[in-house]
């Protein structure tokens, strides 16, 4: 009730001078050039990828993709990529850049291979160009990769790809 005994009228709608308030945006809300870049060239590779395999594309898809695990640990405010809003914000990640028809399996190995991207290069310019070029995917380059390296039962426990990889030294 008003001071005169009226009751006060509430309008649903906005005075004209009213502006939201506008909070700082964080990083994620703002990605870096350098970023955008880097997403934008591994949704070309994946297009690419669907009419033929490279591993130069495979690895410009991979860094996309460590970019959006980052983003998507950052916005569900975890140090690990798992968990229920993790998932939820990387399944969103990967639908806004059309990363979401791509096999869980081989994102996962591509993790992997993304993880330990330095040795499997180094192991790949042992190989000769024919042999290069036939290990184009990162299902057939990380099994032929961990054959190579003879890998142990125990060792296996360190190809986890929940650790961070810089998706910079990639490309």
């Amino acid at each position: 009730m008003s001071q005169n005994g009226e009751t006060a009228q509430f309008d649903d709608t906005q005075p004209q001078d009213f502006s939201p308030i506008s909070l700082p945006a964080s990083r994620w809300d703002n990605p870096t050039n350098q970023e955008q870049a880097a997403v934008q060239v591994g949704q070309e590779a994946w297009g690419r990828l669907r009419h033929d395999q490279t591993w130069e594309d495979w690895k410009h898809v991979g860094a996309a993709h460590l970019i959006g695990r980052t983003w998507a640990m950052h916005e569900a405010g975890v140090n690990r990529p798992v968990g229920h809003r993790y998932k939820g914000a990387f399944a969103a990640w990967l639908k806004k850049f059309g990363f979401e028809n791509l096999d869980k399996t081989d994102r996962w190995r591509l993790f992997v291979v993304m993880y330990h991207h330095q040795e499997i290069e180094a192991w790949r310019a042992t190989l000769t160009p024919t042999e290069r070029l036939r290990l184009n995917h990162p299902s057939a380059v990380l099994r032929k990769w961990k054959s190579a390296k003879a890998v142990s039962p125990n060792q296996n426990r360190r190809l986890s790809p929940s650790r961070s990889a810089d998706w910079r030294t990639v490309l």
